[in-house]
C-alpha cells in the first residue's frame, strides 16, 4: 500500500473527534512552532483510539510523499489492550496489519519490513522492554542461540543449548531449535549489529563458562540454584543486547503509547527499561503520541503514599511533553505566580492571576488536548440524568458495630479504626491478614489468647458475622449505613430477581416477570469509590450473600447454606458420551439463530409514533411470519 486516504476514516468520526485529530496533526506536523510530543486526555468513553486512528491516517497520508517506509510504533500495557484496539487503529484494511508483538522477535520480521511502504508494530512494556529478569519466550531464545551458534561458532555441543532451553522440556527443545531456521530467517544486519554489541559488552567468556557448567542435561530441579540464578541472569542481559540492537534497527515515524501511565516509568526513569524507550522517542523526526483519561493523579490526599504526589505526577507528565527543562521551569514559575494569585485574592487587582491562568493555558493547549462529555451534550449534563437515591440513616447496630471493633482493636494497640468503620462492616471478619495490621495483629493474639482478649471477643460477638446465621440463610444487618444504601437501592429494590442490567434502548416492552415493573426498567449500575482494599470483598459477599438468600429462600423454607452449596452442579455443561454430543439442551441458550435473526427483525415491530409494543405481541408476529416465503426453491 502506497498510501492511506484518510477522508474515509476521518469521515467515521463524530464531529468532536475530527476537531481534535485535526488539532494534534496541526500541532505536530503543521504549525511553525510545532511539537514532537503530544498529549490526547479524552474522557473515558468518548473515543480516543479513533481519535489515534484519524491521527495515524492524516500522518500516513502526509508522510507518504516524503519517506519510503513509514513505522507507526504502539506501545500499550498488556496484551489484553493490545488485542482490543489493533484492529480498531487498522487505517489499511489489511490483514497483516500488526507484524511483531515482541521487539526482540523484530530480525525475523526485517525482510518484510523492508518491503513495505507501511509498518505496523505492537509492543507490550513488560515484554520488549523488562528483559533482565526473565528469561522471556522459546522462539526468543531459540533465535539466539543460532545467531550465537554462527557467530561464535559454538558447534553442536550441548551447553549453549542447554543454557537456553529454560523451562522447555528438553524432547520439545532440542526438536524445535532443528527445525527453527527451517520456518524462520534471521536478518543478517540485525544479526551482526547484535553480534558487535555482544563482543562490545564482552558477554561470550561468561556464556561460555556458564556453558561448561551446563554441559549435560538436567531436570531444573536437580540444578543448583546459584546456577540457576546465572542461567537468567544471563539469558536476560542477551535479551536485553538483542532489544537494543533491535531498537536501532527501528526507523519509527509514529509511536503511539496508550494508557500510558500504567508504565510512566518508561517516559523518565533511569533504568534500562527507560533507556531503551528513550531511544525511540528521540528518534529524530519521530512524533510521540500520548493517549489516556488520566494521565496523571488529579489529587492526592495527605495520608497517601509520598511517592503519588498528584502535583510531582503532573509536573512530570509536562516534563516529557515539553522535554525542555528551562520550558518545563517557567511552566512551574506560571503554576507558582496562579497559585500565589489565588491566596492573595483581591477584587481589586486580578490582572497577576489572570496572566499566569493565561500564560498556563497557552502552553498546556500546544502539547494536550482534552474533551470532556459535558462540552458535547447540548444541556451541558454531560449524557447523565441526575437522580437521587434514597439514603438510609445511621442505626444503632451501626454504632455498636463501630464499639466494637474499637473495643478490639484497643486491646491489639492499632490505634484509630473510625476510617475503616465508615467503610465497611465486619472487618475483622473481612480484611486479610496481608494488607491490614489489625488483622494479622488479631491472628496472632488467637493463637495465644489472654483472659482481657477473651473477654473483648465475648463482649462483641453480637457485632461479628455467625456462621450460624449464615447456615441457616438469616438476614445480615449491613451494619454501615453505607452499605445498607447501597444494598437496599440494588438488591432490595428487585436487583435480585435480575440475570441482566434491564436494556436502556429496548426493543420491546416486556409485560411479565420482574422486567415488567416500571420501578426495575431504570435500575442502572452503580459506582463506588473506596481507598481500602476490604471494601470491594465486603460489598461482593454481603450483597450476593443477600440477593442468593432471597432466592433460595423464596422457594425453600429452612434451608441450608452449607447444603445448597453442596447441592450445586456447574452449569451450561455439555459432554461427548460414547462419541455423541449429551446434556446438549441448554444449547438452546446460547446457539444464535441465524434463521431467525435473518427472517424476523424486532425493530419492523415498532409503531409508526415508534412507541414500544409489548413481547406478546413480538411473539405473535414471529409466529405467524413464515420462514420460507423469501426462500422459493425450499417448497421444491
Amino acid at each position: 500500500m502506497d498510501t492511506v486516504d484518510s477522508v474515509p476514516i476521518m469521515s467515521t468520526l463524530k464531529d468532536f473527534q475530527k476537531r481534535t485529530v485535526d488539532y494534534v496533526f496541526r500541532r505536530l506536523y503543521l504549525d511553525e512552532d510545532r511539537v514532537d510530543r503530544f498529549l490526547v486526555a479524552d474522557e473515558v468513553g468518548l473515543g480516543k483510539t479513533l481519535v489515534a486512528k484519524g491521527i495515524i491516517a492524516r500522518t500516513i497520508e502526509h508522510l507518504s510523499a516524503e519517506v519510503d517506509r513509514i513505522d507507526v510504533l504502539y506501545i500499550c500495557a498488556n496484551r489484553d489492550i493490545a488485542r482490543q484496539n489493533v484492529n480498531r487503529l487498522n487505517v489499511t484494511g489489511q490483514q497483516e496489519f500488526q507484524l511483531a508483538s515482541r521487539l526482540t522477535l523484530l530480525p525475523l520480521y526485517m525482510k518484510r519490513l523492508h518491503g513495505n511502504k507501511l509498518n505496523f508494530i505492537s509492543f507490550t512494556p513488560q515484554t520488549s522492554f523488562d528483559l533482565r529478569s526473565a528469561t522471556g519466550i522459546a522462539p526468543e531464545r531459540a533465535m539466539i542461540y543460532h545467531i550465537l551458534r554462527e557467530g561464535w561458532g559454538l558447534g553442536d555441543s550441548a551447553g549453549p543449548k542447554n543454557v537456553l532451553q529454560c523451562g522447555v522440556a528438553r524432547d520439545n527443545w532440542r526438536p524445535y531449535l532443528d527445525v527453527f531456521l527451517r520456518c524462520n530467517r534471521i536478518d543478517s544486519v540485525l544479526e551482526q549489529t547484535y553480534l558487535e554489541k555482544l563482543e562490545q559488552a564482552e558477554l561470550r567468556p561468561r556464556f561460555l563458562e556458564l556453558c561448561a557448567a551446563f554441559a549435560y542435561s538436567r531436570r531444573d530441579g536437580s540444578i543448583p540454584y546459584s546456577e540457576r540464578k546465572a542461567r537468567q541472569a544471563i539469558v536476560g542481559e542477551l535479551r536485553t543486547l538483542l532489544a537494543e540492537s533491535c531498537i536501532a534497527a527501528l526507523e519509527p515515524n509514529l509511536v503511539i503509547l496508550d494508557e500510558f501511565q500504567r508504565f510512566r516509568d518508561l517516559l523518565d526513569g533511569s533504568d534500562q527499561m527507560a533507556e531503551l524507550a528513550r531511544t525511540l522517542f528521540d528518534y529524530p523526526d519521530v512524533k510521540v503520541l500520548l493517549l489516556s483519561a488520566t494521565p496523571y493523579k488529579m489529587y492526592t490526599m495527605y495520608h497517601e503514599s509520598d511517592t503519588d504526589d498528584h502535583y510531582d505526577d503532573f509536573i512530570r507528565t509536562v516534563s516529557f511533553l515539553l522535554d525542555d527543562d528551562k520550558a518545563t521551569h517557567s511552566f512551574e514559575g506560571d503554576l507558582r505566580r496562579y497559585r500565589r494569585g489565588l491566596i492573595q485574592w483581591s477584587n481589586q487587582d486580578v490582572s497577576e492571576l489572570l496572566d499566569a491562568k493565561a500564560a498556563i493555558e497557552r502552553k498546556l493547549k500546544r502539547v494536550m488536548v482534552r474533551t470532556e462529555r459535558v462540552s458535547q451534550s447540548g444541556d451541558r449534563s454531560s449524557m447523565i440524568s441526575d437522580r437521587q437515591e434514597q439514603e438510609y440513616p445511621l442505626e444503632p447496630a451501626d454504632v455498636r458495630a463501630f464499639q466494637s471493633l474499637d473495643r478490639i482493636a484497643s486491646s491489639l494497640a492499632v490505634g484509630d479504626t473510625v476510617e475503616y468503620w465508615k467503610s465497611a462492616p465486619y472487618l475483622l471478619n473481612m480484611m486479610d491478614a496481608s494488607g491490614y495490621q489489625i488483622k494479622r495483629r488479631f491472628i496472632e493474639r488467637c493463637r495465644q489468647p489472654d483472659a482481657e482478649f477473651l473477654e473483648s471477643i465475648e463482649s462483641c460477638s453480637g457485632e461479628l458475622l455467625s456462621w450460624q446465621s449464615i447456615k441457616g440463610y438469616s438476614k445480615i444487618d449491613p451494619c454501615n449505613y453505607k452499605l445498607r444504601t447501597l444494598i437496599n437501592n440494588k438488591v432490595d429494590r428487585g436487583g435480585w430477581q435480575l440475570l441482566w442490567v434491564p436494556a436502556s434502548l429496548p426493543y420491546y416492552l416486556v409485560d411479565t416477570g420482574p422486567y415488567a415493573d416500571r420501578h426495575i426498567q431504570d435500575f442502572t449500575k452503580a459506582l463506588v469509590f473506596s481507598s481500602w482494599v476490604v471494601v470491594p470483598k465486603v460489598i461482593a459477599m454481603l450483597a450476593s450473600y443477600e440477593a442468593e438468600r432471597r432466592m433460595v429462600t423464596g422457594y425453600e423454607t429452612g434451608a441450608d447454606y452449607g447444603a445448597e452449596r453442596a447441592r450445586r452442579t456447574a452449569l451450561l455443561r455439555f459432554a461427548v458420551t460414547q462419541d455423541r454430543p449429551s446434556s446438549m439442551s441448554t444449547l438452546l441458550l446460547l446457539y444464535p439463530c441465524l434463521s431467525l435473526a435473518r427472517e424476523f427483525d424486532p425493530l419492523l415491530g415498532l409503531r409508526g409514533d415508534q412507541h414500544l409494543v409489548d413481547a406478546t405481541h413480538i411473539l405473535k408476529d414471529i409466529q405467524t411470519t413464515d420462514p420460507l416465503a423469501s426462500h422459493p426453491d425450499a417448497h421444491d
